[in-house]
């Protein structure tokens, strides 16, 4: 083999090499840009969780001291009817 062929197949193959290195340059720009879009859509579902969370602890927060409110009024009302229920006893003892 001479030296120009050997000199052609090398640059058949450093062609070949470059083709192939820019394609698969292009995949991995490809590659790239898919999963900085996929990051950036669960990045936006994290922010969303984060605040749905946030808001149900406020709800939970709210709930809890509606539970608490309700409980006294529902002493509040036993202490009322024990209170009615005394008055009436004294009043039939009473005459």
């Amino acid at each position: 083999m001479t030296t120009e062929e050997r000199l052609a197949r090398i640059e058949t193959k450093l062609d070949t090499l470059c083709k192939q290195n820019d394609y698969l340059q292009k995949q991995f720009r490809d590659l790239s840009r898919h999963v900085n879009e996929e990051i950036g859509y669960l990045h936006e579902e994290i922010m969303g969780l984060e605040q749905l969370h946030q808001d149900h602890q406020k709800r939970i927060s709210v709930l809890e001291t509606q539970s608490k409110i309700l409980k006294t009024l529902g002493y509040l009302g036993l202490l009322s009817l024990f209170t009615f229920l005394v008055q009436m006893i004294l009043k039939f003892i009473g005459g």
